[in-house]
C-alpha cells in the first residue's frame, strides 16, 4: 500500500468519525497518536496556523478563501497531517489542564472535519472528491436513529431501524430497542421484493445521492447512510431525520410505497401527513315565487365539492346550481399541492363548538357539510354538521382564506388569452421603430421614449429626463411599434432609453 493510500484511508476514517455527531471522545482518541506517528506526522508547531476556526459557517467544506490560505502555506500532505496532530494533542493537553474543551465539541468537529476533508482531497488525485458519490448503486445501508437523551421511552420501544438493500438483491429491516447496557436487536426481517422493485429503489436512491454533498449536522434524531457503488466506491453521510426536507421525504415515501410498508422510518422518520381532504357542501332552499299565485314556491339546490389530493397533486372544485349550471375546475401543481397539505396541521377541523340545543333552524333553508380527512397512517376521519359559524370547525375561516390565497396565485389571468395586454399585442414590422412608454411613479403619467431593444411591461429601465438629462430609473408601462412617419412624438426631440437595470443594480438604487 502506497503512502498516499495510507493517508487517504486515515483521513477518510476520521473525517467520517468527526462528521458523525454521535461519535464519542474515546473513538477519536484511541490510538490516534500512534496512527499519526506511523504516517510520519509530527505534533510540533502551531496547530492554529493554517486552518481557520469557522464559527459561523454551517458546512464542512472549505470556502475559496480558506482553500487559498492553505495552498499558500501547504508544502505536502505531511505538513497538513502534522498540523492536525498538533491541534489534536493541544486539545488533549488543555483538557488535562482543566480546560472545558472536547475533541467532539461542535467547534472542534467543524475544524477537524474540514482538515480531514482537505487532507483526503490532497492525496486522492486531482479533481477527485472521495466524499461525494458518483455512478450507480450496488447496495446501501440506512440507519435511522432516535436521540435517546431527554426522551422518555419504554424498554420495548424501537430506537433504531436499519434498512439495507444488499448486493444479492435482498432487502432487510432490523429493529433495535434499549437493552440492559446498550441497544439490542429486537427483530430482523427480510422484506419481500421482486428484482424489478429492488432495481427501482436502487436507481431512485442512486439518482438522488449522485453528486450529493452531505451536510454537517447536530446530534438529534438522525440517519446514517452508507452507499456502495458498482465500482467499489463507498461513501458515508449523515442527516437529520426530519419530515420537512421535501426531496428526502419524497424518496422515503417512494420506498415505502414500492415495498408496501408504512412502518419504515428511512430519512424522514415516517411522519403522519394528510393525503387527501374531501369537502362537500349542500344548500337546499325553498323560495316563494312573487310572479305567481300566493303560496306558490319553488326549490333551489346548490352542491359543491372540493378535493385536495396529494397523490395526484390536484385541487378539484365542483359546483352545481340546480340542473342548469355546473362548473368544474382542476388545478394540477406537482409540488405546490403537497406543500399546501404539509402546511396544515394534522388535527385540522378537530374542534367544533356546535350550536345550542335550542337553536332555531331556518324554516326555508338547510345548509350541511361533510369533511373527510385521510392521513397516511391513521386513515380517514369524518366531520359533518350544519354550515354556519358554530356548526363548522373553529379553524374553518383560516382554512378558507388560506385556500383562497393559494388558488388566487394561479388564477390571476396575467398573460392568458383573455388578457388585453396579450391579445392586444401587435407584431413589429421591419421598418417599425420601438416606442417605450414609461412611468416615473406608480399611477403617474406615462412618457414616451425611443428604444433600441425590446422591453417587457414591468421592467425597470434607465432613461434621461429634464433639461440636464439626468438619469432616472423608471418602469416600462407598454411597448408600441410604429413607422417613423407615425411617431407619437417628434423624432428630433424624443429621448432614448439607456438600458435595462439588472436586479442587483436595482437593489443598490
Amino acid at each position: 500500500m502506497t503512502q498516499d493510500k495510507k493517508i487517504l484511508d486515515f483521513a477518510m476514517k476520521y473525517y467520517y468519525l468527526y462528521l458523525n455527531p454521535q461519535t464519542t471522545e474515546a473513538e477519536v482518541t484511541n490510538r490516534f497518536a500512534e496512527a499519526c506517528r506511523d504516517l510520519g506526522f509530527s505534533p510540533e508547531g502551531n496547530p492554529y496556523e493554517l486552518l481557520p476556526d469557522r464559527r459561523k459557517a454551517g458546512y464542512v467544506f472549505l470556502s475559496e478563501e480558506d482553500a487559498e490560505r492553505i495552498l499558500e502555506n501547504l508544502v505536502d500532505p505531511c505538513t497538513l497531517g502534522s498540523h492536525i496532530f498538533s491541534r489534536w494533542q493541544t486539545t488533549i493537553q488543555r483538557k488535562k489542564d482543566g480546560w472545558k474543551v472536547r475533541l467532539t465539541s461542535h467547534k472542534s468537529r467543524k475544524w477537524f472535519t474540514t482538515a480531514f476533508f482537505w487532507l483526503a482531497t490532497l492525496v486522492s488525485g486531482v479533481g477527485k472528491n472521495p466524499f461525494v458519490f458518483h455512478g450507480s448503486l450496488r447496495s446501501f445501508r440506512l440507519r435511522s436513529c432516535l436521540k435517546q437523551e431527554g426522551r422518555a421511552f419504554c424498554a420495548t420501544d424501537d430506537l433504531k431501524q436499519v434498512f439495507s438493500v444488499n448486493p444479492d438483491g435482498t432487502i432487510w429491516l432490523e429493529r433495535y430497542h434499549m437493552g440492559d447496557w446498550d441497544l439490542e436487536l429486537t427483530d430482523k426481517e427480510k422484506i419481500p421484493a421482486d428484482s424489478e422493485t429492488v432495481k427501482k429503489i436502487l436507481k431512485r436512491t442512486s439518482d438522488f445521492f449522485s453528486g450529493y454533498t452531505f451536510s454537517f449536522t447536530k446530534n438529534a434524531d438522525m440517519w446514517n447512510l452508507t452507499l456502495q457503488g458498482q465500482e467499489g466506491q463507498e461513501v458515508h453521510g449523515y442527516g437529520l431525520m426530519r419530515p420537512d426536507v421535501m426531496l428526502l421525504h419524497d424518496l422515503s415515501s417512494f420506498i415505502r410505497k414500492a415495498l408496501g410498508r408504512k412502518d419504515l422510518w428511512l430519512f424522514d422518520g415516517n411522519p403522519d401527513y394528510i393525503e387527501r381532504i374531501e369537502i362537500t357542501y349542500n344548500r337546499h332552499e325553498v323560495h316563494e315565487d312573487s310572479y305567481r299565485d300566493e303560496g306558490y314556491t319553488f326549490v333551489s339546490d346548490y352542491h359543491e365539492k372540493l378535493i385536495i389530493d396529494r397523490e395526484s397533486a390536484t385541487v378539484e372544485r365542483f359546483r352545481q346550481d340546480n340542473d342548469t349550471c355546473d362548473l368544474r375546475n382542476i388545478w394540477h401543481m406537482k409540488y405546490s399541492v403537497p406543500e399546501f397539505l404539509d402546511s396544515l396541521k394534522l388535527n385540522i377541523f378537530s374542534q367544533v363548538n356546535g350550536n345550542p340545543e335550542d337553536v332555531l333552524p331556518h324554516p326555508d333553508r338547510t345548509d350541511t357539510y361533510t369533511i373527510r380527512i385521510t392521513t397516511y397512517q391513521n386513515g380517514t376521519r369524518e366531520i359533518h354538521g350544519t354550515f354556519d359559524k358554530k356548526g363548522l370547525p373553529i379553524d374553518w375561516p383560516q382554512f378558507a382564506e388560506k385556500l383562497k390565497l393559494f388558488l388566487a396565485q394561479f388564477e390571476t389571468g396575467h398573460r392568458d388569452m383573455l388578457d388585453k395586454d396579450n391579445y392586444g399585442r401587435t407584431l413589429r414590422s421591419k421598418d417599425d421603430l420601438i416606442f417605450c412608454y414609461v412611468v416615473f411613479n406608480r399611477g403617474g403619467k406615462s412618457y414616451c421614449y425611443l428604444a433600441d431593444e425590446e422591453y417587457k411591461p414591468g421592467e425597470k429601465v434607465k432613461v434621461p429626463a429634464g433639461e440636464n438629462d439626468e438619469y432616472y430609473i423608471v418602469t416600462v408601462k407598454r411597448i408600441v411599434y410604429r413607422p417613423a412617419e407615425e411617431s407619437p412624438y417628434p423624432l428630433d426631440r424624443i429621448k432614448r432609453v439607456i438600458g435595462r437595470i439588472p436586479e442587483e443594480g436595482e437593489r443598490q438604487v
